[in-house]
């Protein structure tokens, strides 16, 4: 039985894929390559750097992410592997559904770099109708399938909101229970383009309440008025040390209220308080060097996470969470890749 658990962990961790060449990209690469070797000159010249198909993004966040600026000088043996991981580095920003990188020699060692871009949309819709039980099988038969206890709402996330890579989020939730959800997150506060800040508050209202089960079914119990809401913000700095390199520093603030008539149907139901208030502190290191963030293929990535949940203000919780992840790709052989978690 260990052994079929171990081999069940592991098919579980490890994937293995199938990757069909570009031969769009080949080219390009080819094109490039073939321009480099024509100079003499064992060192380049970046001259000009230009930019085309941002219609709404800024162009130094473009720029932010490369290593090459303009009168930068790169030896010719380094120059095409540098030119492919600012190509990849523009693609993770997620801003672009395409990027390609292209060369052209002006004279001698001096180089022009001409980045085209292809906008993604950035805007994206949200319609919700969900079920509030566990699951389909429980809302059809231990709640007969009553249409009352459908959530229903709608939220709209927009990326790129101002073209400095800032994502935009709301959200409504009504239904059997009624939400209101907001965030900003500014990647760069200032012109050295190292700390970026995200704000978001939440706010949650319950007259129907689940307070105890019975033979595993929930009961619930519905009122006219507001039996729970639950009220949450935070603020969180990330500070981009490096390319590869963030830091993640937030702050929670977490505001339960329930009715005294809870209290009644169940006295353990959250503690005797009415008001439940709590502070939470959470540092988070992440080193990514994935070649392609959606769709790895080689790299590795670690995340370490640390949480303090209360502050010793109201003196409700006192706990702690620690948590490390790591995931590494290779190429195997040709085109067929690895990964394990």
């Amino acid at each position: 039985m260990k052994q079929f658990l171990s081999i069940f962990i592991l098919l579980f961790l490890i994937k293995i894929q199938f990757i069909e060449a570009s031969p769009k990209n080949d080219t390009l690469l080819i094109d490039n390559l073939r321009k480099i070797q024509l100079i003499k000159n064992d060192k380049l010249i970046i001259k000009k750097i230009e930019i085309i198909g941002n219609k709404k993004t800024r162009r130094n966040i473009i720029t932010r992410e490369l290593t090459m600026k303009e009168g930068s000088e790169v030896l010719k043996e380094d120059f095409i592997s540098i030119l492919m991981e600012d190509e990849r580095k523009v693609i993770n920003t997620d801003l672009f559904n395409e990027v390609e990188f292209r060369i052209d020699i002006i004279e001698e060692n001096l180089v022009l770099l001409n980045i085209k871009v292809i906008e993604s949309i950035y805007w994206i819709p949200n319609l919700i109708f969900e079920l509030s039980d566990r699951n389909f099988n429980d809302w059809w038969v231990n709640f007969n399938h009553n249409f009352n206890r459908i959530n229903y709402g709608l939220g709209l996330r927009q990326y790129n909101l101002s073209g400095r890579g800032d994502i935009a989020e709301v959200l409504f939730r009504l239904g059997f229970i009624k939400e209101f959800y907001g965030s900003y997150y500014l990647p760069y506060l200032s012109k050295k383009q190292k700390g970026g800040i995200e704000i978001d508050f939440n706010y949650i209202d319950f007259d129907h309440i689940e307070y105890n089960t019975i033979d595993y079914i929930p009961i619930f119990y519905k009122s006219n008025r507001s039996l729970l809401n639950k009220f949450s913000s935070s603020v969180e700095y990330s500070h981009r040390e490096s390319f590869y390199n963030y830091h993640y520093f937030k702050l929670e603030y977490i505001n339960i209220e329930k009715d005294d008539y809870l209290n009644f149907l169940n006295n353990n139901y959250l503690n005797d308080k009415n008001i439940n208030n709590v502070f939470n502190l959470s540092y988070e290191f992440d080193r990514d060097f994935r070649d392609i963030k959606n769709y790895p293929l080689e790299g590795f990535r670690l995340n370490v996470s640390i949480n303090k949940y209360g502050l010793g203000i109201f003196k409700d919780v006192n706990n702690w969470k620690a948590r490390i992840y790591y995931s590494n790709y290779f190429k195997l052989k040709k085109r067929f890749y690895y990964s394990f978690n």
